[in-house]
């Protein structure tokens, strides 16, 4: 069920925390239900592993979708800022606007054709670090859960099927 939220947009944070909640809420049932069932089989040791396993994914996919997130909304306050630029009215206009307690805000376009060659070239001398979008993270950070889960998987498998415990 973790899973489904990594194909949900990273946008939608009610669908994205409904399920790793579920899911999360699901394996605790699971573990203590377990527990409750069976209290005296010793050999319940698989089942714990799994879900400590289960449990952590779900950790940790909750804290992918916080940081996707919070890098998404930090990059849309930033677009916001850097369109907007506080005018303060010229000196004949300046009583009647200050009068009025009125500020003008107005939306700044970049020029393209308008440069400084000199700026231009500071510019390109400027090197920026490599920047991740929260689209790509979250797409990388489902090959990574599902790459992990399948090796955890053969391992799993492989460990508590092949050895007596």
């Amino acid at each position: 069920m973790l899973w489904l939220g990594f194909w949900l947009d990273f946008k939608e944070v009610s669908a994205r925390i409904r399920i790793v909640s579920v899911a999360f809420t699901l394996t605790v049932t699971q573990m203590v239900g377990v527990m409750i069932v069976f209290p005296d089989i010793v050999e319940l040791e698989p089942l714990v592993v799994w879900n400590a396993f289960c449990l952590g994914m779900n950790i940790l996919a909750f804290i992918e979708f916080l940081v996707v997130h919070n890098m998404y909304i930090n990059i849309q306050l930033k677009k916001a800022q850097s369109k907007e630029l506080t005018v303060t009215p010229s000196s004949s206009s300046a009583v009647s606007m200050q009068s009025q307690n009125m500020v003008k805000r107005i939306q700044v376009q970049p020029l393209s054709g308008d440069l400084d060659p000199e700026d231009l070239g500071r510019r390109r001398k400027r090197h920026r670090p490599p920047c991740i979008t929260p689209d790509t993270l979250d797409k990388m950070c489902m090959v990574a859960f599902i790459f992990i889960f399948i090796t955890f998987n053969i391992v799993y498998w492989t460990t508590f099927m092949h050895f007596d415990l």
